[in-house]
């Protein structure tokens, strides 16, 4: 069974490669980006079960751009995202938005386990998971 691809697009590369690990140790497939990269035809290209958005909402907005394409596009509307930014009134602000556009939202700064746990919510567990849970006889 093959890991969910989850598409992980942030500026800070530290923290890029922080969540790389701890999805990719959860048993998911992680791939890190920068928003430089051009996100909107990656998403269609390498269809994800997930996409951790790192929102900065600040001029020119490339983030919410994206967010918006994603969801206007047929083949793009079905993809989950959970968007995260440091910048709390304005995310709250849009919390609604987001939220109808079936999107999740987790503020910055969070814990990994709750990042964790916002993946599973949206996207099950990872096959390799699953796995392990039943090879230990379902304990954790």
């Amino acid at each position: 069974m093959a890991e969910p691809l989850i598409i992980v697009i942030n500026d800070d590369v530290a923290l890029m490669d922080l969540i790389q690990t701890v999805l990719t140790e959860a048993g998911y497939w992680a791939v890190v980006h920068t928003p430089a990269t051009e996100l909107h035809a990656l998403v269609c290209q390498d269809r994800p079960a997930l996409v951790i958005l790192n929102v900065e909402f600040t001029a020119p907005q490339p983030g919410w751009r994206l967010l918006e394409r994603l969801a206007l596009d047929p083949a793009t509307r079905a993809v989950p995202v959970l968007v995260c930014s440091a910048e709390r009134t304005f995310l709250r602000e849009k919390t609604p938005r987001l939220r109808a556009l079936n999107y999740e939202v987790l503020e910055k700064p969070f814990a990994l386990p709750e990042l964790l746990a916002k993946v599973l919510a949206m996207i099950g567990p990872a096959p390799r998971a699953l796995v392990a849970s039943e090879r230990d006889g379902g304990a954790t």
